[in-house]
């Protein structure tokens, strides 16, 4: 039986400029489109979803890039540190930091 999956977006805020892996220059601050594709997990009980993978739309590159967007895939964990930098939380705490570095996404659909 194929699993099902789920494409949501989450919209992320940075105040400061920021970098993360497989970047080439530190970003503006800024809103950003997190886009998180997830699987559906086998269950009798309830709906409970995976993140199989998630990627940052970022402007595409170029003089001639038209408003087209590029993605980025994104580690949870550097983004999760990324956003800890940006509000100034501690990063050797990465259990207390990941939950409300993700809660203060703006959830859009």
């Amino acid at each position: 039986m194929p699993l099902s999956t789920q494409t949501r977006s989450e919209t992320i805020v940075f105040t400061r400029p920021f970098s993360l892996p497989g970047l080439d220059a530190v970003q503006p601050p800024g809103r950003y489109v997190l886009e998180i594709e997830e699987e559906l997990l086998p269950s009798v009980l309830h709906r409970a979803f995976r993140r199989r993978g998630a990627w940052l739309r970022l402007p595409a590159l170029g003089s001639d890039a038209g408003g087209r967007v590029q993605l980025l895939p994104v580690d949870p964990a550097a983004l999760e540190a990324a956003l800890a930098r940006d509000a100034g939380r501690p990063q050797d705490d990465h259990a207390g930091a990941a939950a409300p570095a993700m809660s203060q996404a703006t959830k859009t659909t």
